[in-house]
């Protein structure tokens, strides 16, 4: 198969403006939008890594080739391009001419290259474009195409990319957003660990599933566990899951832990700060070799989990503390994606609220809308509990609202501080300091416990242990949920 330099005039004469319209595009790309757009194109695109093995292949491609994927990856790729020796040798970016004996289609190849940050040569990216429809078009090995090829119809990877930012239907047009978005795309198509960090209630999970949603696993379980929530005797069982008989209370059939759940799909582990340190080692094994050992067995199970591991902590300055292993946290942190909190978005709240009102106003068939004031007035609160806290006021506000009632400023106001100031003003001649500050603490609890139905969430907003929490609850008969 000849091949023939890019630089060559002949060729860049003979190449039509639509042909070199889709290689200027291909060229400004990156690998990462390169792997965003490879399964909506019908072009052919192929990576190699820098060892000639495939490790990437899209449907365009083996259309062309008449294959399959498995048949692809992994193997090398002079069995595929024999001349590609020329672009790891001189660095050349190449066109060419492929045809495949299987399919009988003659395709237009061009293959660019990038550079680690030595200068030498990491991936190289082959483009293959279907010419067999061109009339009278009958070329030779080291031939090139020149005329007619017709991309009207095609659509470019900017549709596409555009296209998958709407399809994450994250509520917001901040630049975070826009932030969020990019980040998202950029690591979704990747099986590489992402650790998300940000405050409680930004939406951490949210981010999450928005990255499975775009993953090649989109379509396999995303299971998610909250580290805090398991008892540490049962953080081991719960996660690489337990034999017949291992311990008093095991199920007599034994249990799949949530690694074996997830197996061929996605796991997100929410609160990995509140992982048992003990147990910290092994969870960095199974995510490094891939193989969990069930509580009471010696036989280890294969896995194979994309890891998503979420925390509202400074893991770096837990791992200073003792109190997080190190190793762990270098291999969590792999791709790393912070959300910010709602105060510092402020321009989404009014997309935030049309939002949530529409999803409560049908859930409880009313038709309950906000004033321009009201909503300049929510966009002015802090909102320590970030979204989620905005959510939990909007349906609490549509529960105590009429069917079709229009909140005003004051009405706001009033909810915001959940009517205690008034009350507390009116009655305060009458009580002590006490048992006005005992008032005043109870009414932020509830609201607090409300927000967030969690007592550990709670305190975390309140910046207090959860036992007081608990205990302080307990004092003022506030109904806490039963947490799992």
């Amino acid at each position: 198969m000849g091949i023939k330099e890019k630089g060559d005039k002949k060729i860049n004469n003979k190449l039509d403006c639509g042909f070199k319209k889709i290689i200027d595009d291909y060229s400004n790309l990156k690998e990462f939008d390169i792997r965003i757009i490879g399964e909506h194109l019908k072009e052919g695109i192929i990576i190699i890594d820098s060892n000639g093995f495939v490790e990437y292949v899209n449907d365009g491609y083996c259309s062309l080739a008449g294959c399959k994927k498995e048949d692809i990856l992994g193997i090398g790729s002079e069995n595929l391009i024999k001349d590609l020796k020329i672009v790891l040798s001189k660095k050349n970016e190449l066109y060419s001419i492929v045809k495949f004996e299987k399919t009988g289609k003659t395709t237009l190849s061009y293959s660019m290259y990038t550079l680690d940050y030595q200068g030498h040569i990491n991936k190289v990216i082959v483009f293959l474009i279907d010419i067999s429809s061109v009339k009278d078009f009958h070329p030779e090995p080291g031939e090139v195409y020149s005329s007619k090829y017709d991309n009207s119809s095609d659509v470019r990877y900017s549709d596409i990319l555009a296209r998958q930012e709407a399809n994450l239907n994250l509520i917001g047009k901040s630049a975070v957003i826009k932030n969020l978005i990019y980040y998202i795309l950029r690591v979704a198509p990747f099986d590489t660990t992402v650790l998300i960090t940000g405050e409680t209630g930004v939406g951490k999970e949210v981010v999450a599933n928005k990255i499975h949603k775009n993953s090649s696993r989109s379509k396999e379980k995303f299971v998610k566990i909250n580290c805090a929530a398991i008892p540490k005797n049962l953080a081991e069982a719960e996660l690489f899951g337990y034999e017949k008989g291992a311990f008093t209370g095991a199920s007599e059939n034994g249990k799949k832990g949530v690694f074996e759940e997830a197996n061929g799909g996605t796991l997100l582990l929410d609160e990995i700060d509140e992982m048992p340190y003990e147990l910290q080692p092994k969870l960095l094994r199974a995510i490094q070799f891939k193989e969990i050992t069930r509580v009471g067995s010696k036989k280890p199970v294969k896995t194979d989990v994309r890891i998503i591991a979420c925390t509202s902590k400074d893991l770096r300055r837990l791992v200073d503390e003792g109190k997080f292993n190190e190793a762990l946290y270098y291999r969590l942190n792999v791709f790393k994606i912070h959300v910010p909190p709602l105060r510092e978005r402020t321009e989404d709240i009014p997309l935030l609220i049309s939002h949530f009102l529409s999803i409560y106003n049908e859930k409880y068939s009313k038709n309950v809308a906000l004033t321009d004031k009201a909503i300049s007035l929510l966009q002015e609160y802090r909102w320590p509990g970030n979204v989620r806290e905005l959510q939990h006021f909007i349906e609490r506000l549509i529960i105590i609202s009429q069917p079709s009632q229009l909140i005003y400023h004051d009405e706001v106001l009033n909810i915001l501080h959940n009517g205690k100031d008034k009350e507390v003003n009116q009655t305060h001649e009458n009580k002590g300091l006490k048992e006005i500050l005992s008032e005043i603490e109870k009414s932020i609890l509830e609201n607090a416990i409300r927000s967030t139905k969690s007592t550990r969430e709670a305190a975390k907003i309140l910046k207090i242990d959860q036992s007081n929490v608990v205990r302080k609850a307990k004092k003022y008969g506030i109904k806490i949920q039963k947490e799992a």
